[in-house]
């Protein structure tokens, strides 16, 4: 997607609110639950639901680790424990690939890189409120949640508490728990408005056409041995950093 110039837009008017108390949830630890709740999910033919995923990708692991799985659709919300030996993610994956439920996110790629790991496959139709924020508003490259969920919906989200958690140790802490699950019940709000907003500034085919390309899986088939690609650096200026950046990603001393 061609980069707009950046303007300044007006926010919209709302009374100053803080973040309300973590609605309840589920914590999905076994397979009989994680069914029993995919089947009552998709029961109730909900049109989409919003998904998010906590994960960890530091230097010792080239692909992220997957942790968790947030979804809410309104009347629930739940998480699911990636991490639970044994458990059997494949109802989670059949709804991640049900065409007629929309998947919200924010700010997608991470999040599919990471279910990519353990489904083989991209969730689809999906809806990303940062590029529809994008489409609506604002005209650069990065806008955090916190950030549009304040903006429509006048909440001001605690996003630091456990920003830098600790996502495969266990058991997993309450501000954790509640850090994850306000991702996505007050992303599955953001979903009708920004649609709205969309129609309203007839831009709805652009973001379409938007969201056919993201979820184009070869867009995140990446393999270790070509990791060295994607370090920004002048290699026509030093044509032998090349051979040395190949051997450090490969494990070998230069």
């Amino acid at each position: 997607m061609s980069k707009f110039r950046e303007v300044k837009v007006d926010t919209l008017t709302l009374p100053e609110k803080v973040e309300p108390p973590s609605e309840k949830y589920m914590l999905i630890s076994t397979t009989s639950e994680l069914e029993d709740t995919c089947e009552e999910l998709i029961a109730k033919k909900p049109k989409f639901i919003a998904v998010d995923t906590e994960f960890i990708r530091n230097n010792l692991t080239y692909y992220p680790k997957l942790s968790l799985i947030q979804i809410s659709y309104g009347e629930k919300s739940f998480i699911v424990d990636a991490l639970v030996p044994e458990i059997d993610l494949s109802f989670i994956k059949k709804i991640m690939l049900n065409q007629v439920i929309t998947k919200v996110f924010h700010s997608c790629r991470q999040d599919i890189e990471s279910l990519l790991t353990v489904f083989k496959c991209v969730p689809t139709p999906i809806f990303d409120t940062q590029v529809a924020a994008m489409f609506c508003h604002y005209y650069h490259d990065f806008i955090g949640y916190s950030k549009v969920v304040e903006q429509y919906q006048g909440i001001a989200l605690d996003k630091i508490k456990a920003k830098n958690s600790d996502w495969l140790r266990r058991p997993l802490s309450e501000d954790q728990l509640d850090y994850a699950i306000n991702d996505v019940v007050h992303l599955y709000d953001l979903y009708q408005i920004l649609c709205n907003k969309l129609e309203e500034n007839n831009r709805m085919c652009w973001f379409q056409e938007e969201m056919e390309s993201i979820v184009n899986i070869n867009k995140y088939l990446h393999s270790p041995k070509d990791a060295w690609k994607r370090i920004k650096f002048n290699y026509e200026a030093n044509p032998r950093l090349v051979l040395t950046v190949k051997q450090l990603v490969n494990g070998k001393r230069p």
